[in-house]
């Protein structure tokens, strides 16, 4: 990624279930910066409740490094372990 941009990530989620994406290590974005994080919903879905929908997540570099994104989805108050898990290796040049 060049310095200076910004990029999406787009994971399915339903968080009709109380399952959402949580980032595991902030401190391990280094050279990112988290921007905002925005659920939704098609719009041919939108009447039925419980349908599922996609969370985007999205970054900013802020200088030139390496970063791991590092995703869990989950249940917050739950102590069981996430029910899907996901990392990304980012390079900004």
């Amino acid at each position: 990624m060049p310095r200076g941009s910004e990029f999406d990530i787009a994971l399915k989620s339903n968080q009709s279930t109380g399952y959402h994406w949580v980032l595991v290590d902030s401190a391990g974005l280094g050279p990112l910066r988290h921007v905002g994080t925005r659920y939704t919903v098609p719009r041919k879905y939108r009447d039925n409740n419980g349908a599922g929908g996609t969370e985007t997540w999205t970054f900013a570099t802020t200088g030139p490094g390496q970063a791991t994104i590092h995703l869990v989805y989950k249940r917050p108050w739950e102590t069981v372990p996430p029910a899907d898990s996901v990392r990304f290796e980012v390079r900004v040049r």
